[in-house]
């Protein structure tokens, strides 16, 4: 499937294996560029929900010019 021009979904982590499993999670199928971008993110401390939000919002800060992503912790921790 082509995907659409300036659609894009940003995967954060600096991890190239991390990436390769998503894309084969995610499939051919999926309709949107995946890119990812490393960033250095706070070690917050809290309940993980509320660790998981505070990460969000700063990798959106930090990638504000794409308006999806997607934020996978090696702890456990999801958002999207």
């Amino acid at each position: 499937m082509a995907v659409p021009t300036g659609r894009a979904v940003v995967f954060v982590t600096g991890n190239a294996k991390k990436l390769e499993e998503v894309v084969q999670i995610l499939g051919d199928k999926f309709p949107y560029k995946l890119v990812s971008k490393k960033i250095d993110l706070p070690e917050y401390q809290g309940e993980p929900d509320d660790i998981s939000i505070q990460k969000c919002q700063e990798a959106a800060r930090q990638v504000c010019k794409l308006r999806t992503f997607f934020y996978l912790d090696t702890q456990g921790h999801r958002t999207m």
